[in-house]
């Protein structure tokens, strides 16, 4: 194929995959059925999604749609996967081993100054992805891992998509779309991509936002590096193969003001990202409990209820009921949902969870799972890194603490790792407890200093525990934990209890010489009256 032909066919491709997109989402409990009825149709939400595709590769290769419909690489084409046609479908058809899928957790600055602590934000996020290892692991082998907690970095992508382009087309094949990605492109365009027929015409029209760059940072990255081109410049996307993520969440601000059941949307996902609509209530019990969960599990080919899922007969990746609690991929997020998918294997107080052939989630998530966990290589291991020191104290008013993270291995390229602390803000002790350690080229030594809060509390002394975490092309060493002791020179020092001293002997008039005295006295008197 010559290089036009070659760009036409990426350009068509790349047009395909953000005009098609579409995702499936879920709700609070103060949701109704208007809400999310006017929420699918004012966005465009095709219940179907990726399974068109799928429907259309078996009609092409004679194979009639089933209730378990073939599961390939078709239904995630990204990373290894990128511009794999309906006939190379069995190029991924093999048993694959690997069933953890690596996540990177990107979030929204605003987000972050809604919660306690950008700590408490990573802890929300950690917890997330370990209560859906709880729920999947219920029914299913497939796992999820986390292996990054970032903000989406979208310096030079403008200039990118240009230079991307021009390197394979030699001009722009639509100058008035590349005219409209903001330069520089930042936060405040985080509104998503939709479709919305225009009124009274009936055709589409585009709304593009940041979700929609952040998707195609990582497409345009895969075809640089399929075609040998230099796609670094698409960060989100260079770091997403660096870190052999398959799959990424995007925690991002609810936006309360927009009508139409936005207001009450706890996320919406599907394919390779899971959009999570976040607030200061974001914890596991809040208004979006387990959200993550559900929305990877759009990711995973599962889907809703009958009422809200896909419409095909042969489907049967749908949500159900058992021991009067809802399956996780129910369209609306409670408390009181299971954790797990609804399979028909799956019995809860005599209750079976799943109708084969119409309720089956569990079956998606299983057969999917594999193959997005094999969507990219797993991150290089080029070393390891550890604390310095196991324990370090500092008094409340030295006014900061410092510690040393070691790195060995290649040196030759930099790294990073996190640095967690629990309860180091929210207890008022430091004033950081998320700490992004990062090693220049040649250095298997980084020196972190953390201002001390000093107030005037009267507590006890306090021991916190760092722990290091995330780290980037290096393995945890054995001293991944160390102990941080803060004396708190405030702290009310109660004196000691005096002794109790001895109970002395009560008087009794004298003892037995005040009782002869008194006898003698007593003679004398009788003798003076003789």
């Amino acid at each position: 194929m010559n290089k036009s032909k070659l760009a036409l066919a990426v350009v068509a491709t790349l047009c395909a995959l953000s005009s098609t997109a579409a995702y499936a989402a879920s709700f609070t409990k103060e949701a109704s059925k208007a809400d999310i009825a006017q929420f699918n149709k004012k966005h465009g939400v095709v219940t179907e999604r990726n399974y068109v595709l799928q429907a259309d590769y078996m009609l092409q290769s004679g194979t009639a749609p089933t209730k378990d419909r073939p599961v390939t690489c078709l239904d995630f084409p990204w990373g290894k996967n990128i511009n794999v046609g309906a006939d190379e479908a069995n190029l991924c058809s093999d048993v694959l081993s690997d069933t953890t899928i690596d996540v990177v957790y990107f979030y929204h600055p605003e987000w972050i100054e809604m919660m306690p602590s950008l700590g408490e934000a990573y802890k929300f996020a950690r917890d997330s992805i370990e209560l859906a290892n709880e729920g999947m692991t219920e029914n299913t082998n497939i796992k999820v891992k986390l292996v990054g907690f970032e903000v989406p970095d979208f310096t030079g992508y403008k200039e990118a998509v240009y230079d991307f382009y021009m390197a394979l087309y030699g001009e722009l094949p639509d100058q008035d779309e590349y005219n409209a990605i903001p330069s520089p492109l930042n936060f405040t365009h985080h509104a998503p991509t939709w479709y919305e027929k225009a009124d009274g015409t009936g055709s589409r029209i585009k709304h593009v936002g940041l979700d929609d760059y952040m998707q195609n940072s990582t497409y345009f990255f895969d075809y640089a590096k399929k075609y040998g081109m230099e796609g670094s410049n698409f960060k989100v996307g260079a770091l997403m193969n660096r870190l052999g993520a398959d799959h990424y969440a995007f925690g991002r601000p609810r936006e309360e003001n927009i009508d139409q059941g936005e207001s009450v949307l706890c996320g919406f996902g599907g394919g390779q990202v899971s959009f999570l609509m976040l607030d200061q209530d974001s914890k596991l019990g809040g208004s979006c409990p387990n959200v993550f969960t559900h929305e990877f599990g759009h990711g995973l080919k599962a889907s809703h209820e009958e009422e809200y899922g896909v419409s095909n007969e042969w489907y049967s990746g749908r949500a159900y009921s058992c021991d009067q609690k809802a399956t996780v991929m129910h369209s609306i997020a409670s408390q009181s949902n299971h954790l797990f998918f609804s399979s028909p294997d799956t019995v809860r107080n005599g209750e079976v969870c799943g109708v084969d052939n119409k309720a089956n989630n569990a079956w998606y998530v299983e057969k999917s799972g594999p193959l997005m966990a094999n969507t990219r290589e797993k991150m290089a291991i080029n070393g390891s890194t550890w604390f310095a020191s196991g324990s370090i104290s500092a008094d409340e008013d030295a006014g900061t603490v410092s510690f040393k993270v070691m790195r060995d291995g290649d040196l030759s390229e930099p790294t990073s790792v996190k640095v967690f602390i629990d309860g180091a803000v929210i207890d008022n002790l430091l004033t950081n407890d998320f700490i992004n350690v990062v090693f220049p080229v040649g250095a298997n030594e980084s020196t972190v200093t953390v201002s001390i809060v000093n107030n005037d509390s009267t507590d006890a002394n306090r021991t916190l525990v760092a722990e290091l975490v995330l780290p980037v092309e290096m393995s945890l060493g054995s001293q991944a934990k160390m102990n941080i002791a803060i004396a708190n020179e405030d702290q009310e020092v109660t004196p000691p209890t005096p002794p109790t001293p001895e109970p002395k002997p009560e008087s009794s008039g004298g003892g037995s010489l005040g009782f002869i005295s008194l006898l003698l006295l007593a003679v004398v008197g009788r003798l003076r009256k003789a």
